[in-house]
């Protein structure tokens, strides 16, 4: 994961409270993300690499890559009410901090030291400006 990178480092114009409220609902956060269970999320490190392409620049052993990410923190409607969470649907996805715009992002990895480094990042953006969620547009969108 990216050390130091949060939803809100790449999603600037979420209030933390929006993240947070995320953990009253039993998602867990931060490094406490690390070696969780299957049915449980982390809210506040984001999937940056859902897809990766590259390498972009290389300097020295130093690469870069562009990366995407997923379409924000989400989990089975299912899954969700059986960890007693309260969910409307029990089908179709559950999306913990909705305000979640998917992003992309330029990351550098660092061999020697085994880190990766996001450069920057940009989330989507409507026509208008305004950011853009990963949220299906119905319940059939999730249900194949």
């Amino acid at each position: 994961f990216l050390k130091n990178t949060t939803y809100i480092t790449v999603n600037p114009f979420l209030a933390k409270e929006e993240v947070a409220e995320t953990l009253t609902s039993g998602v867990l956060s931060g490094y406490s993300c690390v070696g969780r269970g299957s049915n449980e999320q982390c809210s506040d490190l984001p999937a940056a690499f859902s897809g990766l392409s590259g390498p972009i620049e290389s300097s020295g052993v130093h690469q870069s890559f562009i990366a995407i990410s997923d379409r924000g923190p989400n989990q089975d409607c299912g899954d969700l009410s059986d960890a007693g969470v309260a969910t409307v649907f029990q089908g179709g996805k559950g999306f913990p901090v909705p305000a979640f715009s998917p992003f992309i992002s330029k990351v550098t990895v660092d061999p020697e030291t085994s880190t990766v480094i996001m450069e920057d990042s940009c989330y989507f953006k409507g026509t208008d400006g305004s950011a853009v969620t990963g949220i299906s547009s119905s319940i059939n969108d999730d249900n194949p």
